[in-house]
């Protein structure tokens, strides 16, 4: 597969329909210039031939990659070992993504997280529960940089020094939409930030490219949260997508008085599972458990007390409410509340809300 005939198709906005067709034929970039414009034998519409006739006269594909270098982006195909592996494997895949940011093979553990942008208050408080919890627990978070739940989880995700990665609707240099310009400018300078598109350079937003690029979020890592969604909305795309990819989708229940809350109980009703914290999501993707035991820091028990050590193998399995480890440990509120204390204050654990969770760095 060779890499500059995918971005060179990609550049002159073929569509992804045609692609293995023309790679079978040309093979590498050369065979298609020696064409010189003249493909009328080719099984393609007359616009797909347009672009090639257009592109052999007009277009350069060097002077292409260096406006990507100039905008700080790069690009992966599927041919290259970096490529998410998730995404090699779902329905459609993507054959080039631009990116921004170092990819690591770490995203291959991320969490979608998305919903609604005009999102309620309550919508806030689930976001930044779910996206601490799986910050603090070094889980990366996907979305795609859209207002309202998405631009909250990147956020949480940022000030947590947590991995992030945005999938965006538009061309990699596109700022968009406008009022996120500082949540993008923050990813782009963070290092454990990645911006993925796979739509070409001064791509603008339409409403074909949103849904296009939801099939990504989903499908990108182990799994997907919806937090608030209408009834009939963008955010119901992405589920769909995530459940044709055979990805876990969890929602979170909502009011049934609210309109924001109308898609993720009908979601939970056909199926999704219900998230009201991440251990709900540990407890479904055990995979997760792989990546979190490779981050814990290293504890040496012989400086614990024995209330602290039975405290912390407890919060080892997920974050627990205090009231949680009374029951489990069989302990009284004061008891599990000093050890939780000390804990705290060595540095071995943090609170995320109204439970708590061992801590990854020190």
């Amino acid at each position: 597969m060779d890499r500059d005939l995918i971005l060179y198709l990609n550049a002159i906005g073929i569509s992804y329909k045609y692609y293995e067709y023309l790679l079978e034929i040309f093979q590498d970039l050369d065979k298609l210039l020696e064409r010189k414009g003249r493909f009328d034998d080719l099984n393609l519409t007359s616009r797909m031939k347009s672009k090639l006739e257009k592109a052999y006269f007009d277009f350069n594909l060097d002077d292409y990659k260096e406006s990507l270098w100039k905008v700080g982006a790069k690009f992966m195909t599927q041919a290259d070992d970096c490529f998410p592996e998730h995404l090699r494997h779902i329905p459609d895949p993507p054959y080039l993504l631009y990116y921004k940011g170092q990819w690591k093979n770490i995203f291959n553990y991320s969490i979608g997280v998305v919903g609604a942008r005009k999102c309620t208050n309550y919508g806030v408080w689930a976001v930044q529960e779910i996206a601490g919890g799986l910050s603090q627990m070094g889980i990366p978070i996907a979305s795609g940089l859209a207002l309202g739940i998405d631009k909250i989880a990147h956020q949480w995700a940022l000030s947590h020094n947590n991995y992030t990665v945005a999938v965006l609707g538009t061309g990699i240099d596109k700022e968009y939409p406008a009022s996120n310009r500082n949540v993008y400018r923050q990813m782009n300078n963070h290092e454990k930030a990645v911006i993925l598109s796979e739509y070409p350079l001064g791509t603008s937003a339409a409403r074909h490219t949103f849904p296009w690029r939801n099939r990504i979020i989903s499908g990108i890592g182990l799994g997907l949260v919806i937090v608030e969604a209408k009834k009939h909305s963008g955010t119901l795309i992405t589920a769909k997508y995530a459940a044709e990819q055979g990805k876990e989708v969890f929602a979170v229940p909502g009011n049934i008085n609210s309109i924001y809350s109308k898609g993720t109980n009908e979601l939970i009703k056909d199926g999704a599972k219900i998230v009201t914290g991440i251990e709900d999501i540990l407890v479904e993707l055990p995979q997760l458990r792989e990546l979190t035991e490779e981050k814990k820091i290293s504890i040496d028990f012989d400086g614990f007390s024995q209330g602290e050590r039975r405290v912390y193998q407890a919060l080892e399995e997920f974050p627990k409410h205090p009231d949680e480890l009374c029951f489990q440990l069989d302990m009284g509120v004061q008891e599990v509340m000093l050890n939780l204390t000390k804990l705290e204050m060595k540095g071995y654990i943090n609170q995320i809300g109204d439970k708590f969770t061992i801590s990854f760095s020190k």
